[in-house]
């Protein structure tokens, strides 16, 4: 059993976690592949434990986490137990970012630099129409977030139309999350090229590939629709017009063009009101647990990797004849 993108397990209390959990639990081999295991928080890593048969999630909580103060909800790694934790997820998970974690050579495998460029717009009246002086980000729930995306539409759009004005001999990757920001976007660039969940697959098709080979300079589309698995290390630059809390969907998207093959300093502009700020802390506060996470489990288990990894041998069974054979007397005599 393989499931190729196994961020799927990641959602603890999700219909289709639990139903791959239970259908498969029976299967003897399974390999569950992704990039992110865990995009949210390590403790996820135990919904990859359930499913491959190691250990339940509740059984991996009690084991190493502890609860954090009063709320039930929230679970922390024990101090004492963090290098047994993680030689315990070495033991049946390898986790990889270069051949070196593994002690190879990883000439050919290290990626140019990534630079995150943040451009916050004054959305002028906003805080004021909450009855505050300054956002503060207290109470800014889902409504208040689409009402400041709206609101700031048309000044986001005049940002990122400038950015790509800038240097107009670069391919651009423009990700949006609304339909009235892509149209909005693609009539403000000349030569941007939209895909939208609407249009046919032949449509999203011919203008990926469009963008892959050159035709198209500007794409515009969402996460939802290209932000997995498509190749694109032709383009280093690329323009969030606009997030929402997802740190997969931004992670996933920025490596489309993030990616080895990719021989560009890639440059990540993020275009968001001012009070929208508080929605890229939260994924870059994301981003940077993710990435402290990936470094824990190659500190602690380095060595338990590189053991079971490259320790590990081809068991074989050579054939060694104690007979010697003989031909049947009708083979024998075609022979002569």
């Amino acid at each position: 059993m393989l499931v190729h993108n196994s961020s799927i397990l990641k959602s603890y209390d999700g219909k289709t976690r639990t139903q791959i959990v239970e259908s498969f639990r029976h299967t003897p081999y399974k390999l569950a592949c992704t990039a992110t295991p865990a995009p949210n928080d390590h403790e996820e890593l135990g919904n990859h434990a359930e499913f491959l048969g190691v250990m339940s999630r509740t059984e991996m909580l009690a084991s190493f986490f502890c609860h954090d103060g009063g709320e039930t909800q929230v679970w922390r790694l024990k101090g004492h137990a963090e290098g047994i934790f993680w030689a315990w997820v070495a033991s049946w998970a390898v986790s990889l970012r270069s051949p070196a974690d593994l002690g190879y050579e990883a000439a050919g495998f290290a990626l140019p630099g990534l630079v995150m460029h943040r451009h916050l717009l004054p959305l002028d009246g906003f805080s004021n129409a909450r009855g505050l002086l300054f956002e503060t980000g207290d109470g800014f729930g889902l409504s208040e977030r689409r009402e400041a995306r709206r609101a700031s539409l048309a000044a986001r759009v005049a940002k990122v139309a400038a950015l790509v004005a800038a240097e107009p001999s670069e391919p651009w990757l423009i990700w949006c999350g609304l339909n009235a920001e892509g149209d909005a976007i693609t009539k403000a660039i000349a030569d941007a090229v939209q895909v939208a969940g609407a249009d046919s697959a032949e449509d999203k098709t011919a203008r990926m590939l469009g963008f892959s080979d050159g035709a198209v300079r500007v794409l515009v589309t969402k996460a939802g629709i290209a932000g997995f698995g498509m190749n694109w290390q032709h383009c280093a630059r690329m323009i969030f017009a606009g997030m929402d809390d997802s740190y997969e969907s931004f992670y996933q998207a920025v490596r489309r063009c993030y990616r080895f093959g990719q021989t560009r300093e890639v440059q990540v502009h993020i275009v968001a009101s001012e009070p929208e700020g508080i929605v890229i802390d939260n994924v870059l506060r994301k981003e940077r647990e993710h990435m402290k996470m990936l470094g824990a489990m190659a500190e602690h288990a380095r060595q338990v990797q590189i053991a079971n990894v490259r320790g590990a041998q081809r068991e074989t069974d050579p054939y060694r004849p104690s007979v010697k054979m003989t031909l049947p007397a009708w083979i024998a005599s075609e022979v002569m």
